[in-house]
C-alpha cells in the first residue's frame, strides 16, 4: 500500500509472508522518491496586447526554479528566458511575440533539455523532457485590437451606420 510521506517522497510498504515455514509477516517500509510530471501547457498574454508572449507549464510538484539547464520550444516562436511562476508547481517560458495577434493560437511546445529543473527538497528528480512536442491549451482571452464606424449616410447614428470591432483571434 501507498502512503504519501511528503510531496516528494511517497512511502511504499510492503508485507513479507513465508508461507512455507509458517514466519510471521514482516513489513519493509521503502522510500521512493517522486518525479514532477508536467500536467498543463497554457498560453500567456500577460500584457493583454493581442499577442501571446509566454507559455505557463504547470507541474505536479513544487520545483527548484533552476533554469539554467533547461531548453524548450515553441513551434513558431523564439524563446528568449523562462522564469518561476505564476504560482508554486509552475514556471513561464516567454518568447519573442508574433507579429499578428494571437491569442487564439496553440502552439506546440516541447522541453528538449534539462539537466537542472528539478522537484525542490527531497530527492530534487528532474522533471523529464519531451519525447515529442505537445500542443499548449489556449488561456489567453481575446483582445479588442480596433474598432472603426462607417457612416451609412444620414447624420449622425442612424439605420445602416455599421460598427466593426477586430479581435484578436
Amino acid at each position: 500500500s501507498a502512503h504519501p510521506a511528503s510531496t516528494t517522497t511517497r512511502v511504499l510498504t510492503v508485507v513479507l509472508s513465508d508461507a512455507t515455514f509458517s514466519s510471521a509477516p514482516s513489513t519493509i517500509s521503502i522510500g521512493v522518491t517522486a518525479i514532477p510530471e508536467i500536467t498543463a501547457r497554457q498560453t500567456l498574454d500577460a500584457n493583454a496586447d493581442g499577442y501571446i508572449d509566454g507559455i505557463v507549464i504547470s507541474t505536479d510538484l513544487p520545483l527548484n526554479n533552476n533554469f539554467t539547464g533547461v531548453t524548450a520550444t515553441v513551434a513558431g516562436y523564439t524563446v528568449t528566458s523562462y522564469v518561476a511562476g505564476p504560482a508554486s508547481g509552475q514556471f513561464t517560458i516567454l518568447f519573442a511575440q508574433g507579429g499578428t495577434p494571437d491569442t487564439g493560437a496553440t502552439p506546440v511546445v516541447q522541453l528538449t533539455v534539462n539537466s537542472t529543473l528539478a522537484a525542490s527538497g527531497g530527492g530534487g528528480q528532474l522533471l523529464p523532457i519531451d519525447v515529442s512536442g505537445v500542443v499548449a491549451t489556449d488561456n489567453a482571452r481575446p483582445v479588442l485590437m480596433a474598432a472603426a464606424w462607417v457612416d451609412g449616410g444620414a447624420l449622425g447614428v442612424s439605420s445602416g451606420d455599421t460598427l466593426s470591432l477586430t479581435f484578436s483571434e
